[in-house]
């Protein structure tokens, strides 16, 4: 078994993998100033040291010296830290390749390894991410938006009188009757648009109308229900991946 970390910008997500299959998942809230030792206790509480390999993929650089140092102190194993000259199983068309996400280049590597074909990844993380990966294997851009959490901060933030939304929920109307109602049908269906419309919109550019479109992220289930154009959700997809990563890079 390998322990697969992924440092997200909202949360840091632990999972244990044996082949394919997601054994055991935990996640922290992903915090600047926490510590090495705060982090061995999180992973002691939750994970036997009787692991094979740690890789981790990270958006927020900072935190990679003390996640590697607890990982070294409580397992005795130095992480494999993803990079960009790593080998992905895909080619990357991209201009400014050192700045792509890795997360996203890990979601696009997942999902042409797990489905075969061309794929629109769509992630619903801290950014709604919308990735395209072309049917013989190549990463050929995306697009990133605000995510749904921040904007609606951001809402509640600016606007005195509104107040923050603690959990999202599909309304039953977008005409709503009161103040939380039309927020969430604001965001919520305004969010669903927003992503049919770039879907729509990738399809129109690619020239390929048989794309598979694959959700992920925190809240990939609750738009799968508003949004037309998702096919499929698969909230490990970047846990797939990461998993597919260290195979074709282990050491």
């Amino acid at each position: 078994m390998i322990l697969c970390i992924d440092i997200g910008n909202t949360n840091i997500v632990f999972a244990l993998v044996k082949g394919d299959k997601v054994i055991s998942k935990k996640r922290m809230d992903t915090r600047w100033d926490i510590t090495a030792i705060e982090f061995e206790m999180f992973i002691g509480f939750f994970f036997k040291r009787d692991i094979s390999d740690i890789i981790i993929s990270s958006v927020v650089p900072p935190l990679n010296p003390m996640i590697k140092k607890a990982c070294l102190s409580y397992f005795g194993k130095s992480p494999l830290i993803i990079n960009h000259k790593m080998e992905f199983g895909i080619s990357i068309l991209y201009d400014e390749i050192e700045r792509l996400g890795l997360d996203r280049i890990i979601n696009a590597a997942g999902a042409f390894n797990k489905y075969k074909k061309g794929v629109i990844i769509i992630d619903f993380g801290t950014a709604t991410t919308f990735d395209y990966v072309s049917p013989d294997g190549r990463y050929m851009g995306g697009a990133i938006s605000p995510g749904i959490r921040i904007s609606a901060d951001a809402l509640f933030k600016k606007a005195y009188q509104l107040p923050k939304i603690k959990d999202f929920w599909i309304p039953k109307r977008v005409l709503a009757k009161g103040t939380l109602e039309s927020i969430n049908a604001g965001v919520i269906f305004g969010y669903a648009s927003l992503v049919d419309g770039m879907v729509n919109r990738i399809k129109q550019e690619t020239g390929d109308r048989n794309l598979i479109t694959v959700a992920t992220g925190g809240l990939c289930f609750l738009m799968k229900d508003v949004c037309k154009s998702i096919d499929e959700v698969d909230e490990d997809l970047t846990i797939y991946g990461l998993a597919l990563v260290y195979r074709l890079n282990k050491r």
